[in-house]
């Protein structure tokens, strides 16, 4: 909230308002019970009454008055705490996001991205519900119950007493309770996550369940992971009810002990003090009730947070890293440095690779599906755990940070993807909009300017086809001015023609960028200077050819 005033000063005047209107009301409901039980004729006073010389003063007309500027009050204040309880628990949301994000982004390890998305999507509404519900929720009882203890300790201390020390073992026991709805709660929550993954999965792949006549079993695998999500949610929901409704008993116990208790407190029972008592207790049922709410979602909250947190942790091998950065030679500075890698390769597969190749050199990566080489480019750039030696121009680049400037590396993986924007905005990512319009033009892509340039794309926005889209990713690391380009069956899913153009981009790039292509096509190869190939067994072939195209 520091860095958001407003939210906050809303928040804090609203339940100062809310708490002291709430209060206002059942200090005069009180009062108003206690004078009509105490002298309903208009005649003599109880001698001793402690709040006989208000009353005297404050006719029934005067309380009811107070009442309704009171509940006016409140009900202004509710109108503004709802729209800052709103405005903070998206604030929450955000905040929650960014860091996940953030940590994500950081990580070098694979991880599920539907898994991943779900639980994201999921739990950041359950930590801005629990911000709302829970945090806020809690603050705003906890603030109505100090004017209402005050009333009640002003209406008769002895009372107030017996009702705290009658309510203590009750506490005691929603605490037990609340605990074993933990378990509960927690098993709903991962059961939701399972039955998002399952849809996410399931509209992904409709083509292949299509393909295959298979929508009614991939149908049936989703109805039974909802079945199950929706009945642990009806169980914890249940115990959340319950645990409310305990709160609730809780209220009523300790009045019922007040009356019980009362003929021993002096007599208080006959008078109108126990009634006033009454009252405002009983406007108590209501910030009670909220309150044992608030604890259910602020264990929902916590749950939500340590599931979140969880995205970001893996057991997987970090990727090392000696403390220091190293920072290649920037393309501008003339000079020409060599890639080499020994016994280079990712630490989940087998394949370890050793290769130099000098400065503007073309070379093609192939190799049966399972040889690792999708995992070589991916340890290249520092997103997985590598093992051996990676070198540009002599610097090692295995104790360097990912991305630039600390690796030279520009990546076009396979599934070529987009961020919400328009279409130069995507090429243009780690460069500007000059270098992003050359890119396109030197792959034959001004079409895609002049038809969808200033058009919003990606998701949100409108779809590419995938030849577009290897297109956009292409171009992207062409402009980004990387010295390296490692590019991921660059030519998949393009028409001939294309293809064609995007070969051709590529030789231009002889002699100015290093590139190493993951490919299975022979048109690719052909450009190539060397073609190394990968095994599954873990070795790498020499070259099977060497040349200067």
């Amino acid at each position: 909230m520091r860095k958001h005033p407003r939210t906050a000063l809303g928040l804090g005047v609203g339940i100062g308002a809310y708490s002291v209107a709430h209060g206002a009301t059942a200090f005069a409901a009180g009062l108003l019970a206690r004078a009509l039980a105490a002298n309903p004729t208009g005649g003599e006073r109880h001698a001793g009454d402690e709040l006989g010389s208000l009353i005297d003063r404050l006719d029934p007309a005067d309380l009811v008055f107070l009442g309704l500027i009171a509940t006016g009050v409140k009900a202004l204040a509710s109108v503004s705490l709802t729209f800052f309880e709103a405005r903070a628990g998206g604030l929450v949301g955000d905040c929650i996001r960014d860091r996940t994000i953030a940590a994500l982004l950081q990580k070098g390890a694979r991880f599920d991205a539907s898994k991943t998305l779900a639980t994201v999507s999921s739990r950041c509404r359950d930590v801005e519900q629990a911000a709302i519900s829970g945090v806020l929720h809690g603050t705003r009882a906890v603030a109505q119950l100090v004017p209402l203890a005050l009333a009640l300790i002003l209406m008769s201390p002895r009372l107030a007493l017996v009702g705290t020390v009658a309510l203590l073992p009750f506490a005691w026991a929603l605490t037990k309770l609340r605990s074993l709805w933990r378990g509960t709660l927690s098993r709903a929550q991962t059961l939701h996550d399972e039955l998002l993954i399952g849809v996410d999965d399931l509209i992904a792949n409709l083509d292949l369940w299509r393909s295959y006549s298979a929508g009614t079993l991939a149908r049936a695998v989703v109805a039974r992971a909802s079945r199950l999500a929706n009945t642990a949610k009806a169980k914890a929901d249940a115990g959340r009810a319950a645990l409310s409704g305990f709160n609730e008993i809780l209220g009523v116990l300790a009045l019922f002990g007040c009356i019980a208790l009362a003929p021993l407190l002096g007599g208080e029972a006959i008078d109108g003090t126990l009634l006033g008592f009454a009252v405002v207790f009983f406007m108590a049922y209501r910030p009670l009730r909220d309150l044992g709410d608030a604890r259910g979602w602020l264990l929902k909250g916590t749950l939500a947070l340590e599931a979140v947190a969880g995205l970001t942790k893996t057991t997987e091998p970090a990727v090392r890293s000696s403390g220091r950065l190293a920072r290649p030679a920037p393309l501008d500075s003339g000079s020409k440095p060599d890639l080499q890698l020994r016994e280079f390769g990712a630490c989940r597969v087998r394949q370890r690779v050793t290769l130099e190749a000098p400065y503007g050199e073309i070379v093609a990566i192939v190799g049966p599906t399972g040889s690792g080489k999708t995992s070589l480019l991916r340890a290249m750039l520092g997103l997985e755990p590598a093992y051996g030696e990676l070198r540009f121009g002599g610097h090692d680049l295995s104790v360097a940070a990912i991305g630039p400037p600390e690796r030279p590396f520009a990546w076009v993986p396979q599934d070529a993807p987009l961020v919400g924007d328009t279409l130069l905005g995507n090429v243009a990512l780690f460069s500007n909009e000059e270098r992003a319009r050359a890119a396109l033009a030197s792959i034959g892509a001004d079409q895609l300017v002049d038809a969808l340039g200033t058009t919003r794309v990606g998701p949100g926005g409108r779809p590419l086809s995938g030849g577009e889209r290897r297109l956009v990713s292409l171009a992207r690391a062409l402009a980004s001015g990387q010295p390296v380009l490692l590019l991921d069956e660059p030519t998949a899913g393009l028409d001939p023609a294309t293809q064609k153009l995007v070969l051709e981009a590529l030789c231009q790039l002889r002699r100015q960028r290093t590139l190493l292509v993951v490919t299975h096509r022979i048109e690719v190869q052909a450009i190539a200077d060397r073609v190394i190939e990968l095994t599954r067994d873990g070795s790498s072939n020499p070259p099977l050819r060497s040349h200067v195209a």
